[in-house]
């Protein structure tokens, strides 16, 4: 993982920031993740090797493309103060640790300019709580491990052997639930402003359809102070 900073002349079109990216990485954006699996994109057959013995799965065997940079979220962000012009975050926030979301929205605000946009694309957890409760009589509590499911709380059995490794490996649990309300107060805690929310594709966000890929979620939108 580099530290060094993302000179704003290389991307005469805007700096725009692709924060969390997984292996969706437009030429027009700056896209960063820090997934485990982009270790090994040089290396197939240790790659190869890992999923037939059960630590990795079908999943983690996509080819991530070479124009995303490693970079732990939680870290600073490689960029001088108030030099980015968009800031992108797809499905990303609830991975880190609240406090680390804190940090992470605060980092956004530094190395934005002044009128600078983010935008977050989060789970809906209040449509996932709201789907739990319309289930009514759930005998068998399908409807509840359901919910389980889509919160990505944690797994249903306490990782143990390969099963760990692939855990702690990776980050695809929630360390908390992303509600409209505590998003919009991070943000607004961050130093952003004039928050709303929008629809899938739609939004003042520049260059919006070439990033946003998820439709299963809820979108805001915010401005630097």
């Amino acid at each position: 993982m580099s530290d060094k900073l993302i000179d704003p002349a290389d991307w005469p079109g805007g700096v725009l920031l692709n924060l969390g990216c997984g292996h969706h990485a437009p030429k027009t954006w700056i896209n960063i993740d820090r997934s485990p699996m982009m270790v090994l994109r040089k290396a197939p057959r240790v790659r190869k090797a890992l999923r037939k013995v059960g630590v990795l799965h079908d999943a983690h065997m996509i080819d991530w493309p070479e124009n995303i940079i490693r970079r732990d979220l939680s870290k600073p962000l490689p960029l001088a103060d108030g030099t980015a012009d968009a800031v992108y975050s797809s499905h990303m926030l609830e991975h880190l640790f609240l406090e680390d979301a804190r940090k992470f929205l605060a980092e956004c605000a530094r190395v934005l300019k002044p009128g600078g946009m983010m935008r977050l694309a989060l789970p809906d957890a209040e449509q996932f709580a709201r789907d739990l409760l319309e289930a009514g009589d759930d005998p068998e509590g399908k409807a509840g491990i359901q919910y389980g499911e889509m919160l990505r709380a944690h797994p249903e059995s306490r990782p143990s052997g390969k099963r760990l490794v692939a855990f702690v490996g990776g980050s695809n649990w929630h360390r908390w639930q992303p509600t409209r309300g505590l998003v919009k107060s991070l943000m607004t805690e961050a130093g952003f402003g004039d928050l709303t929310e929008y629809s899938f594709r739609e939004g003042k966000l520049p260059h919006l359809a070439d990033v946003e890929q998820r439709e299963d979620s809820w979108f805001v939108e915010g401005i630097k102070s």
